[in-house]
């Protein structure tokens, strides 16, 4: 069954979009996850199927929004 409100869903599809380089459908993707309750930052950054995106500034900034809100 598809599932279009799961946060994990999204944060996959940000995962996959990640690898093949789709830089800017992983962000919207994983913004996406974060704004449906994803909130595990720490393994954001330590997801190896995210590491293209750890210098994209958007990537940080959605990192520090999901920080900010687990305080």
């Amino acid at each position: 069954t598809r599932k279009p409100e799961e946060p994990e869903n999204w944060y996959n599809l940000a995962c996959s979009y990640a690898l093949i380089q789709r830089t800017e459908d992983a962000v919207k993707a994983l913004d996406r996850a974060v704004g449906l309750g994803y909130d595990d930052a720490a393994w954001m950054l330590r997801d190896d199927d995210l590491k293209p995106l750890h210098a994209d500034p958007r990537f940080r900034a959605i990192v520090r929004r999901v920080q900010r809100t687990r305080v």
